[in-house]
């Protein structure tokens, strides 16, 4: 290689502040969780923002937007803007934006570098003390605030759940910072509506979805709201089972009397920060997942997820459904707060309004899908006091015809309304799904015949009967944690109301597209297997067939050939099962 002219060469200022850069980003790799790439991303963004502000001199109304808009290499910055005006008008509560800058990003007034204010001060000049040119060319102060604002970031989405939903809570329109608490119904309507705006830019750049079916309702007395509450109830309910235990280990219980300190009682709707926590480690895990997965679309729109978190990615189905009025119903939503198998596209198995109250084409539906189900039943209300009640359960497993119970610990039962609940197995035994119609054993088994999980053979505790008339949702059982599944009857006591009459009834497929694709194959191929065995079993021998009938024995033996078909067709079935596994193991 030829020596490089003088000409060339990169200016010694350049080198210096290329040698700046690099020592500055590997210093901050040690205390960022961010890559390498990540890191370099921010680090250039953010100085490239500062410097374009210090020319405006003017203050930003808002951060989402103008943070989106520079971290995007892809989308048209005009494009880019108009969606997050439409996000941050009719999406995501007023003014959330500036509070998530002011609880992660600006702790003190000494790391207000971008100084964001609310609607009202939008274009108006920077205050002096952001433009001191004595700051400004502190490179320790540089250092500081530029550490603060990347701090901002991994707190909001890269420090783990505590931290994440600290942020969230804080920044809620209703804080309380002196109990770190708000109001429940508030939190849970912020993180619907962050999910919400995450689903919106996801359907903009797939542009497989309207927009429009992402703009979630005002109103304070329609279905979402009250699906919302029931989701905040779930919170309350934890948040009263926690004082109450601290109570009864003889600690201050901040709910019920004031401290020492002469602090107020925490509000009856209200939630702590520690309970909100507990409340996502046992109810809804991918809580603590809607805000980092927002602000990744925020930072990085032109990166995956990184593969070593969980994304929260809000359900949806192109299909019909009576349960799900809507692609952005809270239900939806709450589903995908208790796993990640909740998420992603649902794909409609079996619907009572669309194939009919029946369990044969229910039991159709279900054998030979391998992928992951969920069943949704909404009961008839038990009187014009109570409520109908909306639950189910989910299950990995693949369904199968058996006298016993199979499946595996990933399964759970769950209430959505009238109030959020989910209740996990327990470890004390291994009976989570039942399939056992009356057809498989002629009635003679004396087990209950139909669809159910927990409990025991002769009475699950979720059972759908196969004639559908005697149902059952108990409150206990060995297999699950214990809780209601029913709403309180007229009398008030929920543990006592277990029968119930089904009003609707739906399973869907779920685990996304490739998983479902995969199952309704699986399913296609063991009706194939079925069908051919009933072919075979139908092809009788005509030359003895003849002879029966020459003879006069034809009469005598029609009943025995019958059973030899049905005998033949199901050890036909079984044994090309047997060799379809032999194959694919």
């Amino acid at each position: 290689m030829g020596n490089i002219s003088p000409s060339c060469k990169p200016p010694r200022q350049h080198q210096q502040h290329q040698t700046k850069q690099q020592i500055e980003i590997q210093h901050l790799a040690e205390r960022m969780p961010f890559g390498d790439s990540e890191l370099l991303h921010l680090y250039s963004v953010y100085h490239k923002l500062l410097a374009s502000r210090q020319q405006q001199q003017q203050v930003s109304s808002s951060f989402l937007t103008e943070w989106s808009i520079q971290c995007s290499k892809t989308t048209n910055q005009t494009e880019r803007e108009t969606l997050f005006q439409v996000i941050e008008s009719q999406i995501l509560p007023q003014d959330w934006g500036l509070r998530l800058y002011q609880t992660a990003f600006c702790t003190s007034q000494h790391d207000d570098v971008f100084v964001y204010a609310d609607q009202s001060t939008e274009g108006t000049a920077l205050p002096t003390t952001t433009l001191d040119s004595t700051r400004a060319t502190d490179e320790h102060m540089e250092r500081s605030r530029l550490e603060a604002f990347l701090e901002g970031v991994a707190s909001s989405g890269r420090r783990g759940a505590k931290q994440t939903l600290t942020v969230l809570l804080r920044s809620c329109a209703s804080y309380d910072q002196q109990h770190d608490s708000c109001q429940a119904h508030e939190i849970a309507k912020l993180a619907y509506r962050i999910a919400l705006a995450t689903a919106f830019l996801k359907a903009t750049v797939d542009e497989t979805l309207d927009m429009s079916d992402y703009v979630p309702s005002n109103s304070s007395n329609d279905d979402d709201s009250l699906q919302l509450d029931a989701l905040a109830q779930s919170m309350l309910q934890r948040a009263r089972d926690r004082r109450m235990n601290m109570q009864q280990q003889q600690y201050t219980a901040a709910a019920t009397v004031s401290d020492s300190n002469g602090r107020t009682s925490i509000a009856d709707d209200a939630i702590t920060l520690d309970e909100l926590i507990e409340w996502c480690d046992a109810t809804a895990p991918l809580f603590a997942s809607i805000l980092p997965t927002f602000m990744h679309s925020i930072f990085f729109p032109d990166r995956p997820f990184p593969p070593s978190r969980t994304a929260f990615s809000f359900p949806y189905s192109l299909q019909e459904s009576s349960l799900f009025e809507s692609l952005k119903s809270p239900r939806l939503f709450a589903l995908a707060c208790f796993s990640s198998a909740l998420s992603g596209s649902f794909f409609r198995l079996y619907s009572s309004d669309h194939d009919g109250l029946s369990f044969n084409r229910l039991q159709n539906a279900l054998v030979g899908y391998s992928g992951p189900t969920l069943i949704v039943i909404r009961s008839i209300a038990s009187s014009k006091s109570s409520s109908n009640s909306v639950f189910g359960a989910f299950t990995a497993s693949q369904w199968k015809e058996s006298k016993d119970f199979y499946g595996l610990a990933d399964c759970f039962l769950y209430q959505l309304s009238p109030r959020t609940c989910v209740y996990r197995p327990t470890g004390s035994n291994q009976r989570f799904m039942y399939l056992n119609p009356n057809s498989r054993s002629k009635g003679y088994d004396q087990q209950a015949h139909g669809l159910g999980f927990g409990g025991t053979v002769d009475q699950p505790r979720l059972f759908l009967a196969e004639n559908f008339d005697d149902n059952v949702a108990a409150s206990v059982d060995l297999t699950f944690d214990n809780g209601l599944l029913l709403a309180p009857g007229e009398d008030g006591v929920g543990s006592q109301r277990t029968q119930f009459a089904i009003d609707c009834l739906e399973v869907w497929g779920v685990g996304g597209d490739e998983v479902v694709e995969q199952a309704l194959g699986a399913r296609n191929k063991v009706r194939a297997m079925k069908d051919e065995g009933i072919r075979r079993a139908r092809k009788v021998d005509k030359a003895q067939f003849l002879d029966d009938f020459r003879s006069g024995a034809i009469a005598s033996k029609a009943f025995a050939y019958r059973d030899q078909i049905d005998g033949r067709a199901d050890q036909d079935v079984a044994e090309r099962a047997n060799d379809q596994k032999d194959i694919l193991g």
